[in-house]
């Protein structure tokens, strides 16, 4: 072989030595896609668990709401009432 041949040759070998080192880093890219792309399913997964948790807890704490706001206002009344039975019965003591 002539030396032209042989530095052709080793120009392809550098080439193809090049071109093996870049699709080698792709699949290292490819990987590492792949294993965001899992990663982000998980994610929007437990996102979307707790996005249903929260409306659970919106509907519970809605009617825990109107529950609690009639209770205090019948504990009011009570205290109230007993406050004024205790002033009506005090007003004969004095």
């Amino acid at each position: 072989m002539s030396a032209e041949h042989e530095q052709r040759l080793e120009r392809i070998e550098g080439k193809l030595d090049k071109l093996a080192e870049v699709i080698t880093e792709l699949a290292r890219i490819e990987e590492r896609m792949v294993h965001e792309q899992e990663s982000r399913q998980r994610m929007w997964k437990s996102i979307e668990a707790l996005t249903m948790r929260v409306a659970v807890v919106e509907k519970s704490t809605a009617g825990n709401s109107f529950i609690t706001r009639h209770i205090e206002r019948f504990v009011w009344a009570v205290i109230v009432a007993g406050v004024g039975l205790g002033f009506y019965l005090l007003r004969g003591a004095f």
